[in-house]
């Protein structure tokens, strides 16, 4: 297999025997691109990879610098965010109104009370048990957005993974297929 630098210090794999295919870790899970024309797979990593990176410069609660590790500090404060966060988080809101909040995009802080406050890659699975803390749950009716106007209370942490995972993949695709 090949490989070539990928976002985050991750890097592309590309198997010989699958000329179609890339793959690599990413966000806890494994991202694949797979591309019916081989000469293709190029051109649909390279847009590929600069899309998961602006998906990770604005919603990756792992780095300081993202627009949502931003919107965190803000204690409550409206706060503009780029059409890209707008819409990942709108998206997050209505998978949480559709599943009657059993997909929460607030549950930012609950995760880091468990011991999920860095990349899977970096937690180390020989510590301690994690100590269960209750806290006043956060809820995503809680998140104000108007344009691209935020406001999330003060301790209130985002995290939107699940859902933005889906997103980035949607729009991956048709970013792939309007780019062949």
């Amino acid at each position: 297999m090949d490989s070539a630098p990928g976002i985050s210090g991750h890097r592309w794999s590309y198997d010989e025997h699958d000329a179609g295919t890339a793959q690599w870790q990413l966000w806890g899970t494994h991202a694949r691109i797979l591309v019916t024309d081989p000469d293709q797979l190029p051109t649909a990593v390279r847009v590929v990879a600069e899309y998961l990176s602006e998906v990770e410069r604005a919603c990756s609660r792992f780095r300081e610098d993202s627009e949502i590790s931003a919107l965190g500090r803000a204690h409550g404060q409206s706060t503009m965010v780029s059409p890209l966060l707008a819409q990942l988080i709108r998206a997050a809101c209505t998978a949480a109104q559709r599943t009657d909040g059993d997909v929460d995009p607030t549950v930012g802080a609950a995760l880091v009370e468990l011991g999920y406050d860095r990349d899977f890659a970096k937690i180390d699975s020989a510590t301690t048990p994690i100590r269960a803390v209750f806290t006043q749950p956060a809820s995503w009716s809680m998140i104000s957005i108007q344009d691209y106007s935020v406001t999330v209370p003060a301790g209130v942490t985002l995290d939107l993974g699940a859902t933005a995972k889906a997103v980035a993949a949607d729009h991956c695709a048709q970013l792939v297929f309007e780019t062949r």
